[in-house]
């Protein structure tokens, strides 16, 4: 029996495949590069308006139908959050914002991997505490592993 390779390149492919993070793999030194540094604002169509969003106040993103409910931490600076509601779906979120610390974890909720507190089974704990659960789906269960791995709070 063959054991398993611990690089990011002989992992099998899955659905929502790991190997999303090899891009931001250094190839001389093997280590990874993610997330990058987040660009500092990003255009957010909220109605007839187009408004910048700082991208390291977005807390997480859920699909609602056809729109999303963009989550921010509030202006005050207090543990509240902001909840803007947008007409534009979740995949488009999910291939630009995934190399700045945006991690899809179910077909309904992208997450800030910096808010990341912890995991309760299934069940992520963000700070700030959103009004929805956020859970991991199966399917994405070994990327979020992977990313916590990466990712650890100091």
């Amino acid at each position: 029996m063959q054991e398993r390779g611990n690089t990011l390149s002989e992992i099998p492919a899955s659905g929502n495949d790991v190997r999303r993070f090899l891009p931001f793999t250094d190839t001389q030194t093997g280590r990874l590069n993610w997330p990058l540094p987040s660009p500092e604002k990003i255009d957010v169509h909220s109605g007839k308006y187009l408004t910048l969003q700082k991208t390291n106040e977005i807390t997480a993103i859920t699909a609602y139908g056809e729109y999303v409910f963009i989550y921010k931490t509030a202006e005050s600076g207090q543990l509240k959050y902001e909840k803007l509601l947008v007409r534009n779906c979740l995949k488009y979120y999910d291939e630009w914002l995934f190399k700045f610390g945006f991690l899809r974890v179910h077909d309904s909720y992208i997450i800030n991997i910096h808010y990341l507190e912890g995991r309760d089974g299934n069940t992520l704990i963000l700070s700030p505490k959103l009004d929805v659960d956020i859970t991991v789906s199966r399917s994405y269960r070994q990327l979020v592993e992977m990313a916590e791995s990466i990712y650890r709070k100091p």
